[in-house]
């Protein structure tokens, strides 16, 4: 539903003392717990892409991928420049790889934004979050946000139907099939057809549809 990038400016020693590891290995509530103390000691980027945007730029792109290059380009172009402010030599790039990195450059020149020059990634890797401890403090904020703005929608949907079941939340990952289905024929016959797009990613066909 939401998409999150994070890239830090990091204190490694600080980071490993405070238990950051991959966000998938850790629980909801420890991420909690240990975000604020993230955020005080660590500069941090990050874009939050609301189903509206992420649906507009999936329906301009028609590829996954490139909608996330779209994300990281964004965060990493912010993050260098923050960080120059406190650094002389320029800052290595590390990414979660979600495609190959000859692929990434093509995605590259598929997107039309307000940054003037594109960002280079010095190192692509497959489960970076496992390996880097920047990479796995960015999933961590990364994952905060995305349960906070979660039941955020989920709030902003019991508004607009109040008499909605309270148990009936959209759901934080896609395999929850049915229930997907359920709320977005709510969202449709209770709401609109258009506010499908403020809440539910509107290309979603229950299968893999991610591209190179």
């Amino acid at each position: 539903m939401l998409l999150f990038y994070s890239y830090f400016f990091l204190h490694i020693n600080f980071l490993k003392q405070l238990g950051v590891d991959d966000s998938k290995k850790l629980t909801d509530d420890f991420i909690i717990q240990i975000y604020p103390e993230i955020i005080k000691k660590c500069k941090y980027v990050q874009k939050i892409m609301y189903p509206k945007e992420y649906n507009e730029l999936y329906s301009k792109f028609q590829n996954i991928n490139t909608v996330k290059t779209f994300g990281h380009n964004y965060c990493i172009s912010k993050i260098q420049l923050a960080c120059n402010k406190y650094l002389t030599r320029q800052v290595p790039v590390i990414m979660d790889q979600y495609c190959h990195p000859s692929t990434y450059q093509k995605h590259l020149l598929l997107i039309d934004n307000k940054i003037e020059n594109y960002q280079k990634v010095d190192h692509f890797e497959t489960k970076a979050e496992s390996k880097y401890i920047g990479v796995a403090a960015a999933s961590v904020i990364a994952r905060y946000n995305f349960i906070k703005m979660m039941n955020e929608l989920n709030e902003k949907l019991h508004n607009c139907l109040p008499k909605l079941d309270k148990n009936i939340k959209i759901p934080f990952g896609s395999t929850n099939v049915e229930l997907i289905k359920k709320i977005k024929d709510i969202i449709i016959n209770e709401i609109s057809s258009e506010a499908l797009t403020e809440f539910l990613k509107t290309n979603f066909s229950f299968q893999n549809d991610d591209k190179e």
